[in-house]
């Protein structure tokens, strides 16, 4: 089928209305290579510029791969620019610039440096929009490309007309349309040769893949896989914005480097619904650690968060962790995950200090008093306030962090219990329970603070003298 002018330009339009892609009165950063697609949108942009008060900048990055060849592709476009008035931007890497990128090809170093490219352009023309010419087929192309990469139900979805600052007003139309259109309108374009190169895996998909897909499988192969990524697109869409709302309702803290998520909020949810509020999470302390997730993070996570235990560390991307809790999911930089913890020394404290108001001691500040009876009508109802048979003590009294072959007899147990398993049984977070201090007899553990003391130093009917602790918070998480 022919492409008129009006017909392109018709669709379009209406693709920039019905997906909201541009304001009238916008300043609009054009991508152009030269090629058919970017000539064409640069050409029907221009067309409706006066219509809608666009103010258009033609932008173009020399990438410095094919040397004279890719200097005639920059002229191309700036002699494109001057015959239409519009502003022309470009730029030219230096020889061996996308080598000393970090992606993982040539293909995702020379779109990386596009896009900063592009974006800086944007950000010095005060523009709201970066236009590329990404057509129908790129979507086919990049949805298979996804798929042998492994990928998500978002990855499948493909491209989207609008992500951030950059829109697609050519992805529902065909190469086969834009190539009619330039055609019947004697538009001139530039072929960029290392579209043939089969060493890049885009250009084996275009050149062989589809065309073997088309002949041996399904003739109309194309407009499946393009009806495909629409319907899972839309579905994607209904998730997202449930994991949105479940995201926003689990936040507890956050910042550039760590978020805390509220563990019950999210521990139940539905898996697509709980992997997306997961890389929500990840993206949030940083784009590299949400790019550097794969499948096997989001599913060790998984398994922690639904696992009910507390106390859990894993290792994801890049320099990230993630400390799973009873009651919250802290994803963090490892150098970030025990910034709040308040280390303390052991400290003795002797007769005479029982007499003091108070001695600050890590998180807690601890106020002691002796009595010459037991309390009436003795009963504990607060665990940060103990009572303690003073004549039982028989060594200096010392206040100390916890160790792990620490262990003791619980009140109202008989065996001896190790305190890590105290910790888990009363689900103290592993990243908290360096904080708790212990209320020692020299060596013997009277009291795990606020959690348990031994019932070797219980009151009975033969106590004369009580030791009354209470230990009072001073500093929360």
């Amino acid at each position: 089928m022919k492409c008129n002018a009006e017909d392109l330009t018709s669709k379009v339009e209406r693709n920039i209305r019905e997906n909201g892609l541009l304001k009238a009165g916008s300043t609009v950063i054009v991508g152009v290579s030269g090629g058919a697609d970017s000539t064409v949108l640069l050409k029907v942009l221009h067309h409706l510029r006066k219509k809608y008060n666009w103010k258009l900048i033609a932008a173009h990055l020399n990438h410095g791969l094919r040397g004279r060849e890719a200097d005639e592709d920059e002229n191309f476009c700036r002699n494109l620019a001057r015959r239409l008035k519009v502003t022309f931007v470009s730029e030219k890497l230096k020889s061996g610039a996308l080598e000393n990128l970090s992606g993982s090809s040539l293909e995702d170093a020379a779109r990386q440096r596009r896009h900063t490219f592009l974006e800086k352009v944007r950000k010095k023309h005060k523009a709201q929009r970066i236009v590329l010419g990404h057509n129908r087929d790129d979507q086919v192309e990049t949805v298979l490309f996804r798929l042998m990469r492994g990928t998500s139900l978002r990855g499948l979805s493909g491209m989207d007309f609008a992500s951030g600052n950059i829109i697609r007003p050519l992805l529902n139309i065909s190469r086969s349309e834009i190539l009619d259109y330039c055609q019947a309108n004697k538009i001139t374009f530039r072929e960029d040769s290392s579209n043939r190169d089969e060493r890049f895996i885009r250009n084996r998909i275009r050149l062989t893949l589809l065309p073997l897909m088309e002949k041996k499988f399904n003739p109309k192969v194309r407009q499946v896989i393009y009806q495909t990524s629409f319907l899972l697109h839309e579905d994607s869409r209904y998730l997202e914005s449930q994991a949105d709302e479940f995201f926003a309702k689990a936040v507890e803290k956050a910042d550039k480097r760590s978020i805390t998520l509220n563990k019950k909020t999210i521990q139940h949810l539905p898996a697509p619904i709980l992997s997306r509020v997961l890389i929500r999470a990840f993206y949030s302390v940083g784009d590299e650690a949400g790019q550097g997730v794969d499948f096997k993070h989001i599913q060790d996570l998984t398994a922690a968060v639904r696992s009910g235990r507390g106390g859990l560390e894993i290792a994801l991307a890049g320099n990230l962790t993630a400390l799973v809790g009873y009651g919250n999911v802290l994803l963090a930089k490892k150098t970030e995950n025990r910034k709040d913890a308040v280390t303390f020394q052991s400290v003795e404290i002797k007769p005479t200090e029982l007499k003091r108001k108070k001695i600050d001691i890590g998180h807690f500040r601890f106020h002691f008093r002796l009595m010459n009876a037991p309390p009436r009508n003795f009963k504990r109802k607060s665990s940060n306030v103990e009572y303690i048979d003073y004549g039982k003590i028989v060594n200096t009294l010392v206040i100390r962090p916890w160790h792990r072959c620490d262990s003791f007899t619980p009140l109202g147990l008989k065996g001896r219990k190790k305190i890590s398993d105290l910790f888990v049984d009363s689900k103290i977070d592993r990243r908290d329970r360096h904080t708790i201090p212990l209320l020692c007899d020299g060596e013997n553990i009277i009291w795990v603070v606020g959690i348990r003391m031994n019932e070797h130093y219980k009151i009975t009917s033969t106590t004369r003298r009580v030791l009354r602790i209470e230990a009072e918070k001073i500093i929360s998480r």
